[in-house]
């Protein structure tokens, strides 16, 4: 684990990038580059993460997901053996989909 603020990313993978891009070694203004980078990189990883945290963005849940569909159904007015019936399709989908495929199908779909 990372504990230094100010270095955002493990030594070892600043490493791999000097090695990689800089085989011949690096000299204070690549190394002061390099430095800036990182630390531009981790204020932009900290204003993305405190940006999703304000509107609320988080993990996927199945549970959120079918909590969303039961409350449709409900909405709807749908019996509450069609909802059933629904959900239990729906354990069947997210053994059988990839959230990808998920997505492109809604984004395919007419609805």
């Amino acid at each position: 684990m990372n504990n230094n603020p100010e270095r955002p990313f493990p030594m070892s993978q600043r490493m791999e990038i000097e090695r990689l891009y800089f085989p011949h070694g690096v000299d204070a203004t690549q190394i002061a580059m390099l430095d800036d980078i990182e630390k531009r990189l981790a204020e932009a990883y900290k204003a993305g993460y405190e940006q999703s945290s304000i509107f609320g963005f988080h993990e996927w849940s199945n549970n959120a997901a079918m909590g969303y569909v039961i409350m449709a159904l409900e909405r709807l007015n749908f019996y509450e053996k069609e909802i059933k019936s629904a959900i239990g399709a729906m354990y069947r989908v997210f053994d059988e989909t990839s959230i990808e495929e998920a997505k492109n199908h809604y984004n395919t779909s007419d609805y």
